[in-house]
């Protein structure tokens, strides 16, 4: 069949569309995306690259691309043994904060008091909660960490000389530099000290009437070791108040509890901020406490309504989904339950139970000649650039043979993806960063994936 033969057999657009529309699929750009695909088609067969039934080709791409249009974020199960992955959104919410967000898709009290019928404070009760949690005067949520940082530093450099370590000049994820933020702040940034080592003196030396504060910053994602000094948070606190001027610390990923009983060492808590006297700390609210994305901010009751006025905090501002989510976080503290939060309750599991779950999951899985599949010692990180240098010891169910990488894509594709690790030319399921919940949808993506490798060795 010649070329301009074969042309003729492309079908009308309107003639998909209305195949398509009958067997139920709508979409606004059905028609767009119908020409764009009979359009891709006609250069295949001028290519010479398709002998299939044209009409049936292309209702089949269009319906792909319809549904790749219209994807929605899906539910994955993170077996990567890191407990706060970024790309899978981090902390998963505990059940309160989850029945938060239910009640706040309805009509709520975010920027309403109920008492007088009037406008109210959207920060009034995520401030209250945050002032019992960490002894500070105030408090203000903003929606990330790189928010409160923009918002804090703006606030209390004041378009002056913001004095920073050398060796806290950190970027973070998505090329976020601090000495970027410092300026976009309409402040200057005066580096004192050495990569490795900073000492008192040469903040002080750097002080001067254009001084607008002193600042620290969180090392995420990366530790230095061997030759290195800093000088302590409280000590900044007082050569800033010898000299009259504002002193702030990011904390990054930020705590509400002492780690060191889940024997996580060396992680500076927000209390022991607020008691050494810096006038702002801000920190994430989906990291190490394991609620929603969201930036939040204590300090001194000054320097808090400064950020509560400044033009930046309207643009800044969370929503009411982020509010409640966050507010029931922070009751899971106030109240000691902070084990319902899943961040924490991963961490604290013993590895007997890691052991047992592992074993469920693999009690029922067929033998497929070629795979091994066992339970083996792993360990998990923490993740987000909260504690870059911690390792948490885990179990981890261990499948090595032929095709793993396909095994692994396989796991990808299942109706419940499930996000695995590929390690020494092995797939490797961790059971600590895997919720309870997900047991059952790892049961099922395994059975799905092996039965497939099954099927495909029988008939070979």
């Amino acid at each position: 069949m010649s070329k301009a033969d074969l042309l003729k057999t492309l079908p009308a657009v309107g003639k998909i569309v209305d195949l398509l529309t009958e067997q139920g699929i709508r979409h606004i750009q059905l028609a767009s995306i119908v020409r764009s695909v009979i359009d891709d088609y006609r250069m295949r067969l001028l290519a010479g690259d398709v002998h299939l039934n044209a009409t049936d080709a292309i209702c089949a791409e269009v319906i792909r691309r319809c549904a790749t249009a219209t994807r929605s974020t899906a539910h994955v199960v993170n077996a990567t043994g890191v407990l706060l992955h970024t790309n899978l959104g981090r902390a998963v919410l505990s059940s309160s904060a989850s029945d938060a967000l239910k009640t706040a898709a309805a009509t709520v009290d975010v920027e309403f008091d109920i008492t007088t019928g009037k406008r109210g404070d959207r920060h009034a009760n995520v401030s209250a909660h945050l002032q019992i949690l960490t002894n500070a005067e105030a408090a203000v949520v903003v929606n990330n960490n790189a928010a409160a940082t923009l918002l804090a530093v703006t606030v209390l450099g004041q378009g002056r000389d913001v004095i920073l370590s050398r060796g806290e000049m950190v970027e973070i994820g998505g090329q976020f530099r601090m000495p970027d933020v410092i300026e976009a702040s309409g402040c200057r940034l005066v580096g004192v000290g050495a990569t490795n080592r900073t000492h008192a003196h040469d903040y002080t030396n750097a002080i001067n009437d254009q001084t607008g504060c002193i600042l620290r910053c969180h090392r995420s994602n990366f530790d230095m070791v061997g030759f290195v000094s800093d000088v302590p948070s409280a000590m900044l606190c007082e050569i800033a108040k010898a000299h009259n001027i504002p002193f702030g610390e990011d904390l990054g990923a930020g705590a509400l509890i002492d780690f060191s009983r889940f024997g996580i060492h060396g992680i500076r808590t927000v209390q022991e901020s607020v008691s050494d006297g810096a006038d702002l700390i801000w920190f994430s609210g989906d990291k190490l406490i394991g609620g929603p994305q969201a930036g939040i901010i204590v300090g001194s009751k000054r320097y808090i309504d400064a950020c509560k006025r400044h033009p930046l905090m309207r643009a800044l501002r969370p929503d009411k989904l982020t509010l409640a989510a966050l507010e029931a976080t922070l009751l899971d503290y106030i109240h000691m339950q902070e084990g319902s939060i899943p961040f924490i309750a991963a961490l604290g599991l013993p590895l007997d139970v890691l052991n047992i779950r592992a074993a469920d999951v693999l009690k029922d899985l067929p033998s497929v000649p070629g795979l091994t599949m066992c339970v083996v010692d792993s360990t998990c990180a923490i993740g987000a650039g909260a504690a870059p240098t911690v390792v948490v010891a885990s179990r981890s169910i261990c499948i090595a043979g032929d095709g793993i990488q396909r095994l692994h894509d396989a796991l990808l594709a299942c109706s419940v993806p499930v996000a695995s690790q590929l390690k020494d030319g092995c797939v490797l399921l961790d059971m600590r960063s895997v919720q309870p919940s997900d047991i059952d949808d790892l049961k099922s993506a395994l059975r799905e994936v092996i039965s497939a490798r099954s099927a495909e060795t029988s008939q070979s």
